[in-house]
C-alpha cells in the first residue's frame, strides 16, 4: 500500500531532483492570477521558464462540482506541468472572504466531505502526484477557514487539518499535504500560537509554507521597501524551531512602487540559497490586484510590465535554480490535452413477465395471434464525440447500434436491429436539493430499423428509416444522501 508519506517522497524526488549528478534544486512555481485563464497562465510560465503551476481550486464552486479536477488535469497535468493545488473550502463563491463567520466546524462536521471525496477520487484515478495546500493562510482572520476568524480557533484548525489530511491519506491519494501561513497572523503576531498547533500539524502534514510580500507603496502604512529576507525570516525562524519539515514560500512578490523589481528578485534567489535551506519550492505571484482587495489604496501590479524584464527574470531563475523540464510523457501521464470528450454508454435488459395479457389481434403476415410478449432482450451501445460549446453546453455527433429480440416471432416490433446517428446539444443539470445528476438533450437523429422476423409489406425490405428531432431531460439522486 502506498501511503501519503511515500507519495511525498516520490513527489519530492520528481520535483526537486534530476538524475544522479544534479543536487536538489528549488522548484519555482507561478500562481494563476484570477484574471488569467489557463492558456494565459501556461503561456506566462513558458515565457518565464517555469514548469510548476500553483492553481486555486474552490471546492464547492459550480464548475468544480460538475467536473471535479477536470480543468487541472486537462490544462496542466496533461501538458506536463507539476501542480500545487490551493484547496479553498468555502461556500462556493471563491471571491468572497468573511471576517465574521468561521467554517472550520463545518469542515470537521463533514459538510465538505462529499465534494472532497469526489475530488480525491479524481486525483487518485489520474495517479500523478501533486501538492495540496488546504486552508490558504490558515493563521489569518480574513478567510472563513482562518483560525482567528470569529467562530474558529487554533483547536478547530488542528481538527480541520487532520480531518482533511485523513481523507486524502485513507484514500491513498498521491498528494503531499502542505499547510500555509501568512507571515503575520490574524492577531498581528508571527505564528503566535505555533507552539500549540505546529507539533500537532507535524503528525499529519508533509510540509509548511509562508506567504510574504513586499507591499511598499500599496497603502499608507507600507512606506518602507522591504527585502524578501526581512519579511520572510521571522516566520521561517519560528517554524524552524518547531519542525524539520520543508518550509516553502507559498506566495511572494514585490510591488515595484518603492524600488526596482529585478534587484529585489535577484536578492531573493541569493538569500534563499544562503540562508533558508529548508525552502524547496517558491510560488511567484505576477498578477494584478484592484484597489481594496487586500487593504490596498492603489492598484498593485506584482508582475513585470515588459517582455525584457521577464526575460531578465528568466535568466536569473535559470542561473540560480535550473528548472526541471516538463514531466515526460509516460503511460497515463502521456494523455494528450484534448478539446473534446468521447463518452460511451452500453445498455442491456432481459425481461420475462410472469403475468401477461395475450394480444388476440392477428399478425397480417402469418395470420396467427400476436399472443404474449414472452422473453425479450433489449440492448444498445452508443458512442458520442462532444465539444465545448460554451455556457456549460456541449455539442457533437454520435452513433448507436441496438438489438431487440423476443421468443415470440409474431411480434415483429420486438425483433429488430437498429443503426442510428445523432447530432445533439447537451448540458448537465445543476445539482440542487435531492438532485445529484442529470442532463438536458436536444438531438437530430436518423435511424434505420431492420426487422429480424417477417413484417407487414408496408415495411419495404423488412425495415424502415426514421429521421426527426427529440428532446429530453433526465435527473436522479439519492434521498438518503440529503
Amino acid at each position: 500500500m502506498v501511503t501519503a508519506r511515500m507519495w511525498y517522497a516520490l513527489l519530492v524526488a520528481a520535483m526537486l531532483h534530476v538524475g544522479v549528478a544534479q543536487s536538489a534544486v528549488t522548484q519555482a512555481c507561478l500562481a494563476k492570477d484570477a484574471e488569467w485563464d489557463a492558456a494565459m497562465h501556461t503561456a506566462r510560465m513558458r515565457e518565464l521558464g517555469i514548469t510548476c503551476a500553483t492553481v486555486y481550486y474552490s471546492l464547492m464552486s459550480k464548475d468544480n462540482r460538475k467536473h471535479p479536477y477536470e480543468w487541472v488535469r486537462k490544462h496542466y497535468l496533461d501538458a506536463g506541468y507539476r501542480v500545487v493545488l490551493v484547496l479553498k473550502l468555502d461556500a462556493g463563491n471563491s471571491t468572497t472572504e468573511s471576517r465574521s463567520v468561521g467554517n472550520l466546524q463545518a469542515v470537521v462536521g463533514g459538510y465538505y466531505d462529499t465534494a472532497l471525496d469526489e475530488l480525491i477520487a479524481r486525483i487518485k484515478r489520474d495517479g500523478r502526484p501533486i501538492v495540496v495546500r488546504p486552508f490558504h493562510e490558515i493563521d489569518g482572520d480574513w478567510h472563513p477557514w482562518g483560525m482567528y476568524t470569529s467562530g474558529n480557533s487554533p483547536q478547530l484548525a488542528v481538527a480541520a487539518v487532520e480531518h482533511i489530511a485523513a481523507r486524502f491519506r485513507d484514500a491513498n491519494a498521491p498528494v503531499m499535504i502542505e499547510i500555509n501561513f501568512n507571515r503575520r497572523d490574524g492577531k498581528g503576531k508571527v505564528l503566535g500560537d505555533a507552539e500549540y498547533y505546529i507539533p500537532r500539524f507535524n503528525e499529519f502534514v508533509d510540509a509548511y509554507s509562508i506567504s510574504t510580500y513586499n507591499r511598499c507603496g500599496t497603502a499608507k502604512r507600507y512606506t518602507t521597501e522591504q527585502s524578501f529576507a526581512t519579511e520572510f525570516k521571522p516566520a521561517y525562524d519560528r517554524l524552524l524551531g518547531l519542525t524539520t519539515k520543508p518550509i516553502n514560500v507559498a506566495e511572494t512578490s514585490t510591488s515595484g512602487l518603492c524600488g526596482a523589481r529585478l534587484p529585489w528578485f535577484r536578492e531573493l534567489f541569493r538569500t534563499i540559497d544562503s540562508s533558508f535551506t529548508q525552502v524547496e519550492s517558491v510560488t511567484f505571484v505576477f498578477g494584478t490586484v484592484p484597489v481594496g482587495a487586500v487593504s490596498n489604496d492603489r492598484p498593485i501590479q506584482w508582475g513585470f510590465s515588459s517582455t525584457a524584464e521577464r526575460a531578465q527574470f528568466k535568466a536569473f531563475l535559470q542561473q540560480s535554480w535550473p528548472q526541471l523540464p516538463l514531466v515526460p510523457s509516460k503511460g497515463r501521464e502521456t494523455r494528450p490535452s484534448l478539446d473534446f470528450r468521447a463518452p460511451w454508454s452500453a445498455f442491456a435488459q432481459l425481461t420475462y413477465p410472469f403475468e401477461e395479457t395475450s394480444n388476440p389481434a392477428l399478425n397480417p403476415v402469418t395470420g396467427t395471434e400476436f399472443g404474449k410478449q414472452e422473453l425479450v432482450l433489449r440492448s444498445q451501445f452508443k458512442q458520442r464525440l462532444l465539444f465545448d460549446a460554451g455556457n456549460d453546453f456541449e455539442v457533437g455527433p454520435g452513433v448507436y447500434v441496438g438489438l431487440v429480440e423476443s421468443t415470440n416471432d409474431d411480434q415483429w416490433w420486438n425483433n429488430h436491429g437498429t443503426l442510428g446517428a445523432t447530432l445533439g446539444l447537451y448540458r448537465e443539470v445543476e445539482r440542487s436539493g435531492a438532485v445529484d445528476w442529470g442532463g438536458w438533450s436536444v438531438e437530430l437523429y436518423v435511424e434505420r430499423r431492420q426487422f429480424t422476423t417477417d413484417a407487414p409489406s408496408r415495411y419495404r425490405g423488412d425495415g424502415e428509416t426514421q429521421a426527426g428531432i427529440r428532446a429530453g431531460l433526465n435527473i436522479g439522486g439519492d434521498w438518503t444522501r440529503h
